[in-house]
C-alpha cells in the first residue's frame, strides 16, 4: 500500500518512527491498520506490516495509536467500526514486523491515546459517543494486560456525539491533562481540557 491516514499516536523506539495508518485497501469493504516505519527521522518511510485486518471484511479497524510496552514489544490501540463500539488492540513483539490477532476489549469509545505514567501504569483516554456524551479513560498495568479499577468520566454532559478524540499527558506533579472536542448546548464545538488526579 502507499500511504493512509493518520488519527493516532506515533512512537520512537530505537532511533526508529513507528507511524499506524489505516486506509481501506484495493477489493476491500472495510478499512485496516498498517504500520510504517522510518530510520531518518520522517525523511523517508518503509511499509512494515498490517496491524490489524478483519478477515471477515465486515468491521473496519481504523485509527490506531502506539504505545511502547518493554523492548520490541508494541500494543496498538484501534478503532472498532462495529455497533458496539469497543474498541481492539493488537501487540507485537518484534517492533511491528508481526502482529498477534487483535482482540477486542470490552471498553466503548474512540479514538484511544495511550501514555505511560511516571508509576508505570497505563492510561487510555477515548470518546464517548453514547448518552450521555463525553470523555471516558482507564487505567492499565504497566503491562498492558489487565485493566485496573473502574472507568473514569471525565466529562458526560456533551450535548450530542460530536466530542472525542482526546489526547493526554502526565505534568510533573502528575496530575494529568486530557483536552478534547466538545459539543455543548449552544452547538458551538470548541477544544477543552481536563485536568485529573489519579
Amino acid at each position: 500500500i502507499h500511504g493512509g491516514s493518520i488519527r493516532g499516536q506515533a512512537i520512537e523506539v530505537d532511533n526508529e518512527i513507528l507511524l499506524p495508518v489505516y486506509t481501506r485497501l484495493k477489493n476491500a469493504k472495510v478499512s485496516s491498520s498498517h504500520l510504517y516505519v522510518s530510520s531518518d527521522q520522517g525523511k523517508s518511510w518503509n511499509y512494515r506490516s498490517i496491524i490489524a485486518n478483519d478477515q471477515e471484511q465486515k468491521q473496519s479497524l481504523n485509527e490506531p495509536s502506539l504505545l511502547q510496552l518493554e523492548g520490541d514489544r508494541i500494543m496498538a490501540f484501534i478503532r472498532n467500526s462495529a455497533n458496539t463500539d469497543q474498541f481492539v488492540t493488537a501487540i507485537s513483539n518484534d517492533r511491528g514486523h508481526t502482529w498477534e490477532d487483535w482482540q477486542e476489549t470490552d471498553i466503548k469509545g474512540h479514538p484511544v491515546h495511550p501514555i505511560r505514567l511516571q508509576d508505570g501504569r497505563i492510561f487510555v483516554c477515548y470518546g464517548y459517543r453514547h448518552k450521555p456524551f463525553g470523555i471516558r479513560g482507564r487505567l492499565m498495568d504497566h503491562s498492558g494486560e489487565h485493566f485496573i479499577g473502574d472507568e473514569l468520566i471525565i466529562r458526560d454532559d456533551g450535548y450530542c456525539g460530536d466530542v472525542g478524540y482526546p489526547w493526554a499527558v502526565e505534568r510533573p506533579d502528575g496530575k494529568i491533562l486530557v483536552v478534547y472536542y466538545f459539543t455543548k448546548e449552544d452547538g458551538i464545538r470548541h477544544i477543552a481540557g481536563s485536568l485529573l488526579s489519579i
